[in-house]
């Protein structure tokens, strides 16, 4: 409103000036007509002269005649004079009853912008008013809401508080049951791993008096002949995924190099499925750009019918590699016991890996819920949940491991614990969200990287 008053006032004082500027040339315009109508008479009044001193010497008689008729003349000139100066004041009056009722105007439409800016301004007041009160009543309700969203909020805590006690109390009880189960499957395990080195050992026995010993050292021809045939290259990182058949070891590739399992083939992602798709080894290259100095290797599963476990190391040339990570799936088997000791006598570095995190902390859950409706949970319920499980999971997990290099003789090392959505998302697009042990196994990777491969990295 501010504004349009200040256009109006300057509308109004550019038409005061246009009607002083036309007054000043109107004033200038007749002064110019005074002086040149006063020159006009001094030249004819010159030249009346001269005619008179021309002609006094002709006739005297004809200079009274001249000089009536040059007052008449003069007469005559002072009329046509006199008429022009007052149609020029007839015309600059009119221009002055112009501006004044041009400027009349001007002030009734000002002040008629000021009496509906006036209007508009008590409108928006009473308007502001009830927009005000309107606002107050609101607030007033909102916090009624809240407060009795408050007390229904503490009761709800009252009683998820006892449900959790109850179910802390299950839990204790369940796990109980299952640390018993496990101590029976240990035993089992126990007797059957002794079962197992009988086993093999009446059957390194064999070997031996069939003349094949049951560990086997590569001679210098058969280690290069096995790089060629792997493509080993110097300046590079050669990482092996390797363990038992099923165990995730393609989806595992994929993830680690920021890959789905979906996508095409033809953009190098490791086939996977239920059964054992890898059959024969195959390299793939690291699609960043930033890595293309790693060199991955997708290794055919131990334990099937056409590779035994005993043959699995020497046959697939793992001897080669500079890093060789031994994938667990669903439980920790002595064909990673044997992995490890492989790795151990070659001096390669070894990590381990539990695969598929996030369908065993998925199980997990399911086997905590028994029939319970899981459409009556709540986000917060279920997210306690998912903790709850995900913790055990993580604890058992660390435990089990760490308790079977020790029953082995093998030196303690960290397992890491990985779900393949999060670490492809974390080599992709450095999300960590709901990370367990991927930052650190991509930082441990890196290291080892760093101290084989310094010529790719500077």
């Amino acid at each position: 409103m501010g504004n349009n008053n200040s256009h109006y006032e300057h509308q109004l004082h550019e038409e005061r000036e246009r009607s002083r500027r036309q007054h000043e040339a109107a004033e200038n315009h007749r002064r110019w007509l005074e002086s040149e109508r006063d020159r006009i008479a001094a030249e004819k009044e010159r030249e009346l002269e001269a005619q008179r001193h021309a002609q006094a010497e002709k006739a005297r008689a004809l200079a009274l005649q001249h000089q009536e008729e040059m007052k008449r003349a003069q007469e005559e000139r002072d009329r046509i004079q006199q008429e022009k100066e007052r149609a020029v004041a007839e015309k600059h009056a009119n221009e002055l009853r112009l501006i004044e009722e041009q400027a009349r105007k001007q002030a009734e439409h000002q002040q008629e912008l000021q009496r509906a800016q006036e209007e508009r301004e008590r409108l928006q007041a009473e308007n502001h008013e009830r927009e005000m009160k309107r606002i107050q009543a609101e607030k007033e309700e909102e916090i009624r809401r809240g407060e009795e969203e408050l007390k229904r909020l503490e009761e709800a805590h009252r009683v998820q508080e006892e449900l959790r006690a109850l179910q802390e109390q299950m839990r204790l009880e369940e796990e109980k049951k299952k640390m018993e189960e496990l101590a029976r499957k240990t035993e089992e395990e126990a007797r059957k791993r002794v079962e197992k080195e009988i086993y093999l050992r009446e059957e390194a026995e064999r070997n031996l008096q069939e003349g094949i010993p049951p560990v086997k050292y590569p001679t210098g021809e058969e280690f290069h002949l096995m790089r060629q045939k792997l493509g080993y290259q110097e300046g590079y990182l050669h990482i092996a995924i390797t363990g038992c058949s099923g165990c995730g070891k393609s989806s595992l590739i994929n993830a680690l190099r920021g890959l789905k399992n979906s996508n095409s083939p033809k953009g190098g992602i490791a086939k996977t499925g239920t059964s054992e798709t890898t059959t024969e080894i195959e390299r793939y290259y690291d699609p960043d750009s930033s890595r293309q100095w790693l060199a991955w290797y997708d290794v055919p599963g131990a334990g099937t019918v056409n590779i035994r476990d005993w043959q699995y190391f020497n046959d697939q040339g793992l001897y080669i590699f500079d890093v060789i990570i031994v994938v667990a799936g669903d439980r920790f088997t002595q064909t990673d016991v044997e992995l490890l000791f492989h790795c151990k006598r070659f001096g390669i570095t070894a990590f381990v890996v539990r695969s598929k995190s996030d369908q065993q902390i998925g199980n997990l859950m399911e086997d905590d819920d028994g029939d319970s409706d899981d459409e009556g949970d709540n986000e917060e319920r279920k997210r306690n949940r998912l903790l709850e499980a995900r913790g055990r999971y993580i604890a058992d997990t660390r435990n089990n491991f760490q308790a079977l290099l020790q029953q082995v003789g093998l030196p303690q090392q960290k397992v890491y614990i990985v779900c393949k959505n999060a670490l492809r998302s974390l080599v992709k697009d450095s999300k960590k969200a709901d990370v367990i042990d991927e930052v650190d196994l991509m930082r441990d990777l890196t290291q080892v990287a760093k101290d084989k491969c310094q010529s790719f990295l500077q």
